[in-house]
């Protein structure tokens, strides 16, 4: 992934908050490709930015999977634990 993009998540936030991310919240399917710390990247991204979720740079993921993940994170209400720390 180009550093262009990056949101910079720190090694120290990173440490914080990885906690909440070590819960598989899916369902099955396959395997991760790319590190929830990559997925979490990609959707501050977005939240920084405005971008449309089909527009997510190709540095990052694919978008689907960005949004999947998000919409996983988000029925889990991991999101709002986020905003409260």
């Amino acid at each position: 992934m180009s550093n262009a993009y990056l949101n910079h998540l720190s090694d120290r936030e990173w440490e914080a908050i990885k906690i909440y991310f070590e819960v598989d919240y899916s369902k099955g399917g396959r395997p991760i490709k790319h590190t929830k710390r990559e997925l979490l990247e990609a959707i501050f991204y977005l939240l920084r930015t405005g971008c449309q979720w089909h527009y997510l740079p190709k540095d990052f993921h694919h978008w689907k999977t960005a949004y999947t993940y998000f919409k996983k994170w988000k029925d889990a209400h991991l999101l709002r634990k986020l905003i409260i720390i």
